[in-house]
């Protein structure tokens, strides 16, 4: 899902149930395969693939892990414990990088 690998992430780092909120200084930017995270303060760059991409923009909407699990659910045809250790370890290494906070 994501491009970055530096950091050993655990998925149950971060709660399906509780609410993720952006961090104000990340600049979101869709591309044709995938998009671009940017925090402007600290200057992480990240790298989303396309799934990853969903992820993010249902996240955004939907603020919980769980909540993306089951509107992307509808979406894939995934078992529904690999989606959701893939959201939380996704959530939990743009956390980590200061990109996501608990809201």
């Amino acid at each position: 899902m994501s491009e970055h690998a530096d950091s050993d992430t655990s998925p149950r780092d971060a709660s399906g149930a509780q609410p993720f909120a952006v961090n104000p200084s990340v600049v979101f930017r869709q591309m044709d395969d995938g998009a671009v995270l940017l925090d402007l303060e600290s200057g992480v760059y990240f790298g989303l693939d396309e799934v990853g991409t969903r992820v993010w923009t249902l996240l955004v909407e939907q603020k919980t892990p769980d909540a993306v699990c089951e509107a992307m659910l509808a979406e894939f045809d995934v078992e529904p414990g690999v989606l959701a250790d893939d959201v939380r370890r996704l959530v939990s290494e743009l956390q980590q990088n200061g990109l996501l906070r608990r809201a």
